[in-house]
């Protein structure tokens, strides 16, 4: 693991993301599995190993600030209509627009908006690509 996280960050660099100034849909996936390792593995290997790459948690920083600048309202310590979940019968009978995405996922996490290293490269990226 923690060759991998020297390539990635040495990839990376002091470049704002992986491939210049823009975040794109690769950052969405990195972003995804490196928000887990940050956020939802408080004290085990995998956050410790991150925490050896200032670059990498920088830059997860920044993705959190670009993409998710509702980053706490998104997470169970905090409640609001953000996070709130539907049941399946409330899905079902609510009307939405046209090609809206409904994400099935694990509830909201209390230090990441999701649980799922999945469920949150997928919604990193639908909101990049809405903005």
């Amino acid at each position: 693991m923690c060759d991998d996280l020297k390539a990635l960050s040495d990839f990376i660099g002091k470049k704002k993301y992986l491939f210049g100034d823009k975040p794109s849909e690769m950052d969405c996936a990195i972003f995804g599995q490196l928000a887990q390792m940050l956020w939802q593995s408080y004290g085990n290997q995998s956050e410790k190993a991150l925490k050896g790459f200032p670059n990498l948690c920088d830059y997860c920083e920044r993705m959190k600030e670009t993409i998710w600048p509702d980053w706490e309202k998104c997470t169970t310590r905090v409640k609001s209509k953000t996070n709130m979940l539907l049941s399946s019968d409330e899905i079902e009978r609510k009307v939405y627009p046209k090609d809206t995405v409904i994400l099935h996922q694990i509830g909201r996490g209390p230090w990441a908006p999701s649980l799922s290293p999945f469920a949150m490269k997928l919604e990193t990226y639908l909101r990049m690509a809405t903005k």
